[in-house]
């Protein structure tokens, strides 16, 4: 009965072990005194946190968000637009990444929808909250080798800020820490696997 209690209230019980989900420390707290937190239905969202920097939580999960959608975006013009070497094996991982980056921000603006915060709607705004601001229009910008160049820029930005969330929230919330962990381990392999389109088309 207790572990059902504890799964409602957001612990997960595996074997006896209790993993904590979504609450804050003083839902720690009534945990080893034994007492469940009251309305399971409704946690406690955690403080918002500031990182050392005077950046706040909210604020870096909407500009990975603002990254996600744009990298999205670029990635479906690079898809449509790809002309050049390799363009096959370009158009593949472009198809993939595309996916994995839309799935990342609907999970990033479930996050930030709890956490209290509102997900920027305009492309005007998507740009501003962007860390590597809008893909740039330049010359023979159609080229796989350009786009492939520019999406590695992009996803490069996007491993930093990741990486920043993910010690900001290493001890203190555990919740968006494993969503971060997760997005940023995809982000590093899309780096890993454009670099390898880059090589094959003799970057």
């Amino acid at each position: 009965k207790l572990a059902i209690k504890l799964r409602d209230a957001g612990y997960r019980v595996v074997q006896n072990n209790v993993k904590y989900l979504g609450f804050n420390k003083v839902d720690r707290a009534k945990l080893s005194s034994g007492i469940v937190p009251e309305n399971p239905d409704a946690p406690v969202v955690p403080e918002v946190e500031t990182g050392e920097q005077g950046e706040d939580l909210l604020s870096l999960l909407i500009q990975a968000y603002c990254a996600e959608k744009v990298s999205e975006y670029q990635y479906e013009q690079a898809l449509n637009a790809g002309l050049g070497k390799a363009r096959n094996y370009f158009r593949s991982e472009c198809t993939e990444h595309r996916k994995e980056e839309a799935d990342h921000a609907d999970m990033l603006a479930e996050r930030i929808d709890v956490l209290g915060g509102v997900i920027p709607l305009t492309l005007e705004e998507l740009a501003a909250n962007n860390p590597a601001g809008s893909p740039q229009q330049v010359e023979n910008n159609r080229d796989t080798a350009v786009l492939t160049q520019q999406i590695i820029e992009a996803e490069q930005a996007a491993v930093e800020i990741y990486s920043r969330i993910e010690q900001m929230t290493r001890d203190t919330d555990p919740v968006t820490n494993d969503m971060v962990i997760g997005i940023l381990a995809t982000e590093q392999k899309h780096v890993v696997d454009m670099t390898k389109v880059a090589m094959t088309i003799g970057m």
